[in-house]
């Protein structure tokens, strides 16, 4: 680097908010006098202030005015558009903040979960070009899509997010995207012109998206009706609206190692059988208006609104949109099985209803895990190792199919208990037993407590390694499980390793070779 006639001084500016001093560190260098090597001087700014770096200095050079000259004082100012990018996109990245739906997804579900009252980068983006430029990676980082479709009918997905997917093809944002929020505010969604559901109609829709974007992280915020159709999952509406949740959560993690899986090596995935042929010619069928849409599973639990399983033996008149209920079980779900997703989240929200005895909640999480008929295939994803739960005092039948129906997972977190003030609303609570609330809560509990410590252990959860409740905070019920391990004859090698957390030491499962071993990680009753 060339010398100039005029030493450099060095300015090291620092954030206000950290305790270490290392941290928030960003330097300049400028032309200055010789008196002025005495002092790389370290400035205190505020990082959502961009000015304050400008202002810092000109106070700086002010102190230092008795021993410089008028043209040095004048060379010594750095103004903030004479930074380099690098430095700039370095400031910028202090105003980055974690993202609001990490703190919120642990809570009871709401649409407004991804709303921030900073705004500290999107007014940084309105300075001017330059700087939009620099922080369109970070602004995109944690991207989101809401369908805010008015039309009185469903509202065509893909018709809704093509704007989105141009604006990001166009400023090539799809390298910058690591985690995408979907939010459906709409308890009714399509993916085809004609507004009706078809079985495999959102995977065009999931392929779409995910040729311009590649997050690693997939938040779906969507009424349970919705859900089951984005995850082509059955979902019992009859008593949805005696439930008091507007949407539920479905997060889908994955490593950055990870790829997009083509269409030919998911259909690769599925062996064929008869089972099989049989679902994929009624998804062939299904996708011709002339079809017959009955229910061939033979099981009334899985029939239309009416809970008549004729009633959805006949076409449906023009007037009248199929809903997905009243379809036959799809064959596979493409959003499970376009990733190797490794993590996974559901919140299902409220239960509380006061005739809960009486009432199914609508869910997708027993045919998510295959628990509605014997020869029905779990639809999640089968990489899936790290699984967490969370629902407000679900039911004990309810809680009984994933129970029973474990996936092959190595961690479990479960959450049964509210975290918000929801027991001291007295509008939320009226007509409500509370001690019925904390039975049915225990009753869960004690479901997966008995195959966890069963011996030998049965099913997956020979596999699983840890098991965590969120619900440590209830000490009373924590002690007494604590307890319960203790005085267990049978431990099968578990240990109490923190409040609410399970753990224990497996040996190594050797690695899968060829695709005989792949069925059995698919099964949930090994």
């Amino acid at each position: 680097m060339e010398t100039s006639a005029n030493p450099t001084r060095v300015y090291q500016f620092r954030t206000r908010a950290p305790a270490d001093d290392s941290h928030g560190e960003v330097s300049i260098e400028h032309g200055g006098s010789q008196k002025a090597l005495v002092m790389p001087a370290t400035i205190y700014v505020d990082p959502t202030n961009i000015q304050s770096i400008e202002e810092a200095v000109v106070g700086q050079d002010a102190n230092l005015s008795d021993t410089l000259s008028s043209k040095s004082k004048s060379t010594a100012i750095a103004k903030i558009e004479t930074l380099p990018n690098e430095l700039l996109s370095n400031i910028f990245c202090y105003l980055d903040i974690e993202k609001p739906s990490e703190l919120a997804l642990h809570d009871e579900p709401t649409f407004e979960l991804t709303q921030s009252e900073t705004r500290d980068l999107k007014a940084t983006a309105n300075v001017s070009k330059r700087w939009r430029s620099l922080v369109i990676p970070v602004l995109f980082k944690n991207a989101r899509f809401i369908s805010l479709d008015p039309r009185p009918e469903r509202p065509i997905l893909n018709e809704q997010i093509t704007p989105f997917l141009d604006f990001a093809k166009r400023h090539s944002l799809g390298k910058f995207i690591t985690s995408f929020t979907l939010i459906i505010l709409g308890k009714k969604v399509a993916n085809t012109s004609d507004g009706e559901y078809r079985l495999t109609s959102f995977s065009t829709f999931w392929y779409t998206l995910f040729k311009v974007i590649d997050p690693l992280d997939l938040l779906i915020v969507a009424h349970a009706a919705a859900l089951g159709a984005l995850t082509s999952c059955y979902v019992f509406l009859e008593d949805a609206g005696n439930f008091d949740c507007p949407c539920h959560y479905l997060r889908l993690q994955r490593p950055p190692t990870s790829s997009i899986k083509s269409t030919s090596e998911i259909a690769s995935d599925h062996e064929p059988s008869n089972v099989g042929e049989a679902w994929g010619s009624v998804a062939s069928a299904t996708d011709n208006t002339s079809a017959s849409f009955s229910n061939n599973s033979g099981n009334t639990d899985l029939a239309g609104p009416s809970g008549d399983a004729s009633s959805t033996s006949a076409k449906p008149s023009d007037d009248e949109l199929l809903e997905p209920w009243e379809l036959p079980r799809a064959a596979s779900s493409t959003i499970f099985e376009i990733y190797p997703w490794t993590a996974l989240l559901l919140n299902e929200g409220s239960f509380i209803i006061g005739d809960f005895l009486l009432r199914q909640a609508p869910s997708i999480l027993a045919d998510m895990v295959g628990a509605h008929e014997p020869e029905h295939r779990p639809f999640i994803s089968p990489t899936i190792r790290d699984m967490s739960y969370i629902g407000i005092f679900p039911m004990e039948r309810h809680f009984r199919a994933f129970a029973e129906n474990l996936p092959r997972l190595d961690r479990l977190y479960v959450q049964l208990v509210p975290r918000n003030g929801i027991l001291d609303m007295l509008s939320r609570m009226a007509k409500i037993q509370i001690e019925d609330l904390w039975m049915e809560r225990n009753s869960c509990y004690a479901l997966i407590m008995r195959e966890i410590f069963k011996s030998p252990p049965s099913n997956n959860y020979k596999h699983l390694r840890v098991f965590e409740s969120g619900d440590a905070a209830d000490r009373d019920s924590w002690l007494m499980a604590v307890e319960f391990v203790k005085r267990s004859e049978v431990f099968n090698g578990w240990k109490i390793v923190g409040d609410g957390v399970f753990m224990r030491d497996l040996p190594p499962e050797p690695k899968d070779e060829g695709n005989g071993d792949m069925d059995s990680s698919l099964s949930v009753n090994q």
